[in-house]
């Protein structure tokens, strides 16, 4: 029988792993941010990571940023991956899984940190979650969340490096479009940034 490795964590390792004491914290994060692309108008740009939990009956399901389009003092974030999400109703029909395809299939995702841009591709580049491409064409099918949503591939928008969001200092993603998406149905997109949050430790 094969002799079973024994882990022996060092002093150093334990300081290292501690959740108190001086030092950073660096775990995997995700900050997110959810807007509604309304069924009218003529806007053509959504700005994310500008609302906060509490003001305005902002949740923690919407958002989990504590200040508005900033990260608290003494707190930086690495971002390696964007994600943008689609929020999928319960009952998907002909025209919302259409809705979404002019909100995710066209447009450019920009990632802003200050008064420069880190991050800019398509935005279908950066698709992920729910609802990621269409398996088929039957437009006449009557089973079209069969259809149209079926998921194929999962595509994330990764960083080949990880740029640093200070504390304190302005960020945002924008999704821009060419045309209004205008839906018929309001559609929900959530952005999400993936990576690594550093913060002070505790005590």
């Amino acid at each position: 029988m094969a002799e079973k490795k024994i882990e022996v964590l060092t002093q150093k390792d334990l300081r290292d792993l501690a959740v108190v004491g001086g030092g950073s914290d660096i775990i995997d994060w995700k900050l997110y941010d959810t807007l509604t692309i309304p069924t009218s108008g003529t806007q053509v740009d959504f700005k994310y990571f500008q609302q906060s939990v509490g003001p305005n009956g902002i949740t923690l399901e919407q958002t989990n940023m504590d200040i508005p389009a900033q990260l608290p003092n003494g707190v930086r974030f690495a971002c390696q991956e964007i994600q943008v999400q689609p929020i999928i109703g319960v009952a998907m029909t002909k025209v919302s899984l259409i809705d979404l395809w002019k909100a995710t299939h066209q447009g450019i995702l920009n990632f802003n940190i200050g008064t420069r841009n880190y991050f800019q591709v398509p935005i279908l580049s950066c698709m992920g979650g729910g609802f990621y491409g269409f398996a088929a064409t039957a437009v006449g099918a009557t089973n079209l969340e069969t259809v149209y949503a079926s998921a194929r591939a999962l595509m994330l928008g990764k960083l080949e490096y990880s740029p640093v969001i200070p504390s304190t200092f302005n960020f945002n993603v924008t999704l821009n479009y060419p045309n209004a998406p205008a839906p018929t149905v309001a559609v929900q997109l959530r952005v999400l940034l993936k990576g690594k949050l550093i913060r002070p430790r505790q005590g």
